[in-house]
């Protein structure tokens, strides 16, 4: 008898921790998808800069001043950590498996 109290309390004491576990699970996607939907946002935002970096950049220079081509090396580089950063985030959640398949 006392063995069947033990395995109910048992019982009880797993149901509760699942129902959490299983609570927590759920607010952790929803704040998941919210982030998912921010970092669409922010590529989003990366592709128009990227867009408008990469056309400043492939403008003729006709200034040999050294301000001017470091500005000009500045924007450039500037242009690839934007696409760094965005292929960073895109390729974030994949498996290892599919990035090297990619």
């Amino acid at each position: 008898m006392l063995i069947y109290a033990l395995l109910g309390t048992v019982i009880v004491v797993l149901g509760i921790a699942l129902f959490l576990s299983v609570r927590r699970n759920l607010e952790l996607d929803e704040r998941f998808e919210e982030m998912g939907e921010q970092v669409e946002e922010s590529l989003d935002i990366l592709n128009d800069c990227y867009q408008r970096v990469t056309k400043v950049s492939e403008m003729p220079v006709t200034s040999d001043d050294p301000v001017v081509q470091q500005l000009l090396s500045d924007i450039k580089y500037a242009k690839h950590a934007i696409l760094l950063i965005a292929n960073k985030i895109v390729t974030f959640d994949r498996p290892e498996d599919e990035d090297e398949q990619g």
